[in-house]
């Protein structure tokens, strides 16, 4: 009689004993490394001197710099939609990396966006 097959342990809710970095998901010549480098050399006063002149009460907003290249990476690779981009900063590694483990939702994308649009054609065209 032959033994009965045998599969690899299989705990969907423990990958591992300690909780990995997401860095560690992405290859060390991932997109999102290169854009993490980009954000010391890049001039982000037209998108940071409005939001620094908001109120500081109320909720604490995201940081301009990490909404710009959440857009940029989104558009590098094809994904313009605010729906998606939210989606993606829930399930994809690399967004998730890009964010530090933020979750903007679809409207306070869509409203950045909207917002800084002059600001952000030039940053982009800065990166080209």
């Amino acid at each position: 009689m032959s033994k009965p097959k045998t599969f690899r342990p299989w705990t969907p809710g423990q990958t591992s004993l300690m909780p990995p970095s997401p860095i560690d998901w992405l290859p060390s010549d991932h997109l999102v490394f290169f854009l993490l480098e980009l954000v010391e050399e890049l001039d982000f006063g037209l998108i940071m001197s409005p939001a620094r002149q908001k109120d500081a009460r109320g909720e604490k907003g995201y940081d301009p710099r990490m909404l710009t290249l959440l857009l940029l990476y989104a558009y590098c690779i094809g994904m313009a939609s605010s729906r998606k981009i939210e989606r993606a900063c829930h399930e994809d590694a690399a967004f998730r990396v890009l964010t530090g483990n933020q979750q903007p939702d679809h409207s306070r994308i869509s409203d950045f966006r909207r917002r800084h649009l002059g600001a952000l054609e030039e940053l982009f065209v800065q990166i080209l």
